[in-house]
C-alpha cells in the first residue's frame, strides 16, 4: 500500500459535490499528494458547469483514449502510487481496472448497485465484477444495501466495506433573508411550505407519484405549499402533462439542473424535501437533505432513504407507488408544520454524525488503504 507521504490519484467518472467534499475532507485528515482526475467534459447525465473542474488547479483532465494516455500510462507504471476510482462506467477506467488486474496493484473502487441488481446483472457488470474479484481491491459500496447485494454475487465480506455519498453539514443556519427570498422568486407567501426534490427526470425518480400525490390534496392545502423539482430528462414532457392534466401549474415547479450550491441553497430555504424514487441505488436528494437539516418523506426503495431516514423521527416512509399514502403525509405536514422542523432538527442532529460526514468516509478510506 501506498506510504502516507505518496501520491494519490483520485479518478472520478464525472464532477459531483459530493465528490468535491470527500476530496476536500481527504487532503484535509491526510497527508497524501492528491491529484483528482476529471473527465475533461461534463457528465452528459448530469448538469454541473466544467468550471467546477477548470477551477480546481490541481485537477488533472482526462477525456477520450488518447485524451486519457497520461492517466493510463500514470496507471500502467511501476510506482508507489496510490488509487481510488470513484465510478467506473467510462473507458479510461475500465482501462485502469483491467491494468491494475494484470498488474496486481493495490487499488480502491467507490460503486453503487441499482436496487435487486443481483437478479438481473448485464454483461458489462458481470465481467466488472470477474475482475474485481480477482484483483486487489478495496470495494467501497455506497451503502449497506449494496455491500450485501455485492455478497450474493459472490464477492467477498472481507473485499467490502460500506463507504456512504455524504456532504458537508452546513456551517450555519440559513438566513430568514434567504428563505424569504426563495419564496419571492417563486411568487409565494413568506410563511408558503416549499417541498423541494431533484434528480434526473426518468420514470425510476418516481416525480410522477409525488405530482399525484399533490393532486388529490384540498384547495386550502395546495395554497399552503409549492413543490420543486429540480433536474432534467426523458420524462420530463410527460411530467409537464401531468401537471397541465392535473392543473397544478400554480403549485408545482420545474427547474433545469441547479449548482450544488444552489440546489443546497432551495434545500436549506424549504420545508421538507421528498425523496420518491420507484428505484435509487442510493439517490441524491436524502444526501442533501440530512446536510442541510430538513426531513425527508421517501420510499424505502432509494438507498439513502433505507439507511437515514427512521420513520416518524427524521421523516416518513411510504411505499413507492402509493400516492394516496404520501398525500396524506403532505396533509399531516401542511396541517402541522412543526412535524417537519422536528424531523429537521433530529436531521440536522444526524448530519454531525461520524458516519454522514465527509470526515467519517474519509476516515474509513485511510484506515481499509492503511493510511492511518
Amino acid at each position: 500500500m501506498p506510504s502516507p507521504s505518496t501520491r494519490f490519484n483520485f479518478v472520478q467518472v464525472a464532477y459531483t459535490p459530493h465528490g468535491d467534499d470527500f476530496l476536500i475532507a481527504l487532503r484535509r485528515l491526510s497527508k497524501l499528494q492528491v491529484t483528482p482526475w476529471f473527465p475533461s467534459s461534463s457528465y452528459p447525465t448530469y448538469g454541473f458547469s466544467d468550471s467546477n473542474v477548470s477551477e480546481n488547479h490541481s485537477a488533472k483532465l482526462y477525456g477520450n483514449l488518447v485524451g486519457s494516455l497520461p492517466l493510463i500510462l500514470r496507471g500502467a507504471s511501476r510506482n508507489s502510487d496510490g488509487w481510488f476510482l470513484a465510478g467506473w462506467n467510462n473507458i479510461p477506467i475500465k482501462i485502469l481496472i483491467f491494468l491494475f488486474f494484470l498488474s496486481r496493484k493495490n487499488f480502491g473502487i467507490w460503486i453503487d448497485v441499482p436496487l435487486g441488481h443481483e437478479n438481473h446483472l448485464d454483461l458489462r457488470r458481470n465481467l466488472l465484477y470477474f475482475v474485481l474479484k480477482r484483483s486487489r481491491v478495496t470495494v467501497f459500496c455506497i451503502g449497506q444495501r449494496a455491500l450485501e447485494s455485492l455478497k450474493v454475487v459472490g464477492f467477498k465480506e472481507s473485499m467490502l466495506v460500506n463507504m456512504r455519498v455524504t456532504l458537508a453539514p452546513r456551517s450555519a443556519a440559513p438566513s430568514s433573508f434567504t428563505r424569504i427570498e426563495h419564496r419571492r422568486r417563486l411568487n409565494l407567501p413568506e410563511n408558503s411550505i416549499i417541498i423541494a426534490t431533484g434528480s434526473r427526470l426518468i420514470k425510476e425518480k418516481g416525480f410522477d407519484v409525488l405530482i399525484r400525490a399533490v393532486s388529490l390534496l384540498n384547495q386550502s392545502e395546495l395554497d399552503s405549499i409549492h413543490i420543486v423539482i429540480v433536474g432534467k430528462g426523458e420524462f420530463k414532457n410527460e411530467l409537464c402533462e401531468l401537471i397541465q392534466f392535473y392543473r397544478l401549474n400554480k403549485y408545482v415547479t420545474l427547474f433545469e439542473w441547479m449548482e450544488g450550491v444552489e440546489f443546497r441553497e432551495l434545500v436549506s430555504a424549504s420545508n421538507l424535501v421528498v425523496h420518491p424514487s420507484r428505484l435509487d441505488s442510493y439517490g441524491g436528494p436524502t444526501v442533501v437533505a440530512i446536510a442541510e437539516g430538513i426531513g425527508v418523506v421517501g420510499t424505502f426503495n432509494a438507498g439513502s432513504v433505507a439507511e437515514i431516514v427512521i420513520d416518524h423521527w427524521n421523516g416518513r416512509i411510504y411505499d413507492s407507488e402509493d400516492f394516496a399514502g404520501l398525500a396524506n403525509i403532505l396533509s399531516e405536514v401542511i396541517d402541522n408544520p412543526e412535524i417537519a422542523r422536528f424531523w429537521g432538527q433530529n436531521m440536522l442532529t444526524l448530519s454531525h454524525n461520524q458516519m454522514f460526514s465527509p470526515d467519517g468516509m474519509v476516515n474509513i478510506l485511510l484506515s481499509r488503504l492503511g493510511l492511518k
